[in-house]
């Protein structure tokens, strides 16, 4: 029997990550968190938060201030997110 092939995860690279979010959210801050224990928070200032210094590693971010919400898996980069009834939607700028 010969084993399955599977792909090798996605590489992701380290670096800096910046999120969009909608005006008519009531979110008033992110949480990244990743699971080689980096965490970091900021405040959205004119709906916008910034994060630096992420690990090469998918991470989750979730949403303060309103709503439980999450999004994941988040690597460094540009993203635009947006709440949609009980579901947290990002996708990459």
């Amino acid at each position: 029997m010969v084993a399955p092939v599977v792909a090798p995860a996605p590489a992701t690279t380290g670096g800096d990550l910046s999120i969009q979010i909608g005006v008519d959210t009531m979110f008033t801050a992110a949480e990244v968190v990743c699971p080689g224990g980096f965490r970091q928070r900021d405040y959205f200032t004119d709906h916008a938060a910034a994060f630096t210094g992420l690990p090469a590693e998918p991470c989750t971010l979730s949403f303060k201030g309103g709503p439980p919400a999450q999004f994941s898996p988040i690597v460094a980069g540009s993203w635009s997110c947006r709440y949609s009834g009980t579901t947290m939607l990002c996708d990459r700028l």
